[in-house]
């Protein structure tokens, strides 16, 4: 499976990110989104897909779990930017993704570069 043993924060990371992304997914749902435009609902849920699957990824020590969190990370701030919907919320989930991956840079030896 992978190099080594799980560290807890990674744990912490994941399971927090994947209890954030099941809230969020009531948010595609919200009229205020629907409102933005008929294709909005269907990137932000193509997003929280994305990051429910790089939380997998780092639940399994995967290298490639971090760079789809990266990547996520970037393209939620865009997509968010693009429609003008940054609020405290959204500034606060952009500080928390550096954190994450901050740490998980630091653990980025310890995870498998197999799929």
């Amino acid at each position: 499976m992978a190099k080594g043993k799980r560290p807890k924060i990674i744990s912490y990371i994941a399971y927090g990110r994947i209890i954030g992304t099941v809230f969020s997914l009531f948010m595609i749902f919200a009229p205020s989104i629907k409102r933005l435009g008929d294709f909005v609902p269907m990137g932000l849920g193509i997003l929280l897909t994305l990051q429910f699957i790089s939380c997998v990824g780092l639940l399994h020590m995967k290298r490639w779990g971090v760079h789809l969190l990266v990547i996520v990370a970037t393209s939620k701030l865009l997509f968010q930017l693009s429609l003008d919907i940054v609020s405290f919320n959204q500034i606060m989930s952009l500080l928390f993704s550096i954190a994450y991956i901050s740490i998980l840079a630091f653990h980025y030896k310890k995870m498998d570069t197999n799929l």
